[in-house]
Formats: structure tokens, C-alpha cells, sequence
């Protein structure tokens, strides 16, 4: 075997076992799902995204709206685990929220639309980070 199929089968070795090592970082949050979105105003029309730790997103149909991939599933995974008990609730006329699931409980954390400031501020930040993944057209 030369230089190049050593290559090719290192790359293909590599791949494999960065995508296991994502798989299980989602698996060992803990969480099941995660939703994002916001609400409320004149009409009180609530649009929310549901988050498969498998990187499938949902809309509140039930329709597939993307698939992110393993390393931006794995981080909003990883990064919100350590909110699955953060407790905030301070709903506005228009709010924004993400829901934690996990076998042993659902976690809702709400905020002011127009900016709280005091919510963590990485909650939003991954919010944001999520909300821009999604094609909203």
C-alpha cells in the first residue's frame, strides 16, 4: 500500500472516530431535545424549532426544517446541558425561550425580546447561534 492509501485510510480512520466522539457528546448531555423560540405581541403567535440530538430540526408541525451538522448539534448540546437547571422566567409582550428535555425533567428558561439584562448571556448568544441556522423563508 502507498503513500496515498495509507492517506486515504488514515482520513477515513479519523473521520469515523471524530464523528463517534460527536455522537457521544450529544448522548452524554443527557438531553433529549431542545426547542427554541419566541412569542407573544398583538397576535400571541408562538414559532418554535425543536432540536434532535441527531441534528434534525423541527418545526411546530412537525415538519423537517434543516439538519445541522454533528459539531454544531454536539456544541448547542454540550453548551446547554449546564442550563438543564438554570432557572429564569421573565416573560415580556414578546419573549424568547428555549426548552431543555431530559428524561428526568423539562427545563424553560424565558426572556424580554427587546433584551434582559439578567439573563446569562450566553443563553442568548446560543439562541442567536441556533435561530441563525435556520432558513426562516
Amino acid at each position: 500500500m502507498g503513500f496515498r492509501g495509507v492517506f486515504i485510510l488514515l482520513s477515513v480512520s479519523m473521520i469515523t472516530m471524530y464523528s463517534c466522539v460527536l455522537g457521544r457528546d450529544t448522548a452524554k448531555s443527557g438531553i433529549s431535545e431542545i426547542t427554541f423560540g419566541s412569542g407573544g405581541g398583538v397576535t400571541g403567535r408562538v414559532v418554535l424549532y425543536r432540536l434532535r440530538p441527531n441534528g434534525t430540526v423541527y418545526n411546530d408541525n412537525n415538519e423537517l426544517v434543516t439538519k445541522l451538522t454533528k459539531k454544531e448539534t454536539a456544541h448547542l448540546f454540550g453548551k446547554l446541558s449546564k442550563y438543564a437547571d438554570y432557572s429564569y422566567d421573565n416573560p415580556s409582550n414578546m419573549s424568547c425561550f428555549i426548552v431543555i428535555t431530559s428524561k428526568r425533567k423539562e427545563n424553560r428558561i424565558v426572556w424580554a425580546v427587546m433584551g434582559d439584562p439578567h439573563i446569562d448571556s450566553e443563553v442568548v448568544e446560543l439562541y442567536e447561534r441556533f435561530m441563525s441556522k435556520i432558513d426562516t423563508k
